[in-house]
């Protein structure tokens, strides 16, 4: 995973916690803002936006220097967003080398075989890595509150 995040002079720049850009003329294909989600995770006069990568550690972005992939990041946000240059206040870049499951084998059959209860005594599975299934953020939530009433059940029956 390769996040740029690019610090802003502005309360807050998206509708939404987060924005997709599928066309090719932009360098990222998602970009977020934690603002969004609450306005207590920045300070009133400033917001962080996070845009993802593409590519991974094959990509051409992987190994460009931190500088280029904020200003290619803020550039690409700024006719969109009509910043201004005096609004960018830096950024910074994370690089993952492992963040996301490699599903190059053939896991289908697993993955429809997979629910949240194991075949191994005491183990539930939920979210990504547990189901070999690439989901959002908002289906790993989900995955995880229904493996929470599967475990809830589980100890009442076994508990009692």
């Amino acid at each position: 995973i390769l996040l740029v995040m690019v610090k802003l002079a502005r309360p807050q720049l998206l509708r939404h916690q987060w924005a997709w850009f599928p066309e090719a003329r932009f360098p990222f294909y998602r970009v977020s803002e934690m603002k969004r989600v609450s306005p207590e995770f920045g300070p009133p006069d400033k917001t962080l936006v996070t845009a993802e990568f593409p590519g991974g550690r094959e990509g051409s972005f992987w190994n460009a220097r931190d500088d280029e992939l904020v200003e290619r990041a803020f550039n690409a946000l700024a006719p969109v967003y009509k910043l201004r240059a005096s609004e960018r206040l830096g950024g910074r870049v994370i690089r993952i080398p492992f963040g996301y499951p490699d599903y190059r084998l053939d896991l289908d059959t697993l993955r429809k075989s997979l629910t949240v209860q194991s075949p191994v005594p005491n183990v539930f599975l939920a979210g990504r890595f547990g189901l070999h299934r690439y989901i959002m953020t908002e289906g790993a939530f989900d995955s995880g509150v229904e493996c929470g009433g599967v475990v809830a059940k589980w100890l009442e029956a076994h508990m009692s």
